[in-house]
């Protein structure tokens, strides 16, 4: 696994990079990725706001099922193709992370759960995702 290629993929992720998602680890096993909060990930309840959990998990998710295509710089590329979030309590502040654990990986589908916890380990969201393996075509 070249995880440099993972983490240049990572660099160019410009909306996790807004919110300041970062890729702790990647392994052949998981993904693992953190966020600090703070006031701009908060929603009008002062928790934070359910999409930037699902931000979070989202990039994950988007590492672990291209880990390998961009090791083997085949040119194939996986982009989610559904996904389903059951958020279990609110989170506040701290550090959340999303780890990621792989359900089924096919030819051309594969199925993950990414489990979010906040800063003290206890679970804030669980999402189950379906990623879709595709040809990139060429552009810029």
């Amino acid at each position: 696994m070249d995880v440099n290629r993972i983490k240049e993929f990572a660099a160019r992720d410009q909306f996790a990079n807004l919110i300041g998602a970062v890729v702790e680890t990647v392994s052949d096993r998981e993904v693992v990725c953190t966020l600090d909060i703070n006031e701009k990930h908060l929603n009008a309840g002062g928790v934070v706001q359910g999409g930037v959990i699902f931000t979070l998990a989202d990039f994950a998710l988007a590492l672990a099922c291209n880990a390998d295509d961009l090791s083997a710089g085949n040119g194939a590329i996986s982009l989610s193709q559904s996904g389903s979030i059951i958020f279990f309590r609110p989170a506040r502040g701290g550090r959340l992370t999303a780890r990621t654990s792989l359900l089924q990986k096919g030819r051309q589908i594969s199925v993950y759960r990414m489990t979010v916890t906040d800063h003290q380990g206890a679970a804030v969201a669980e999402m189950t995702a379906n990623a879709c393996r595709v040809t990139r075509s060429p552009g810029p």
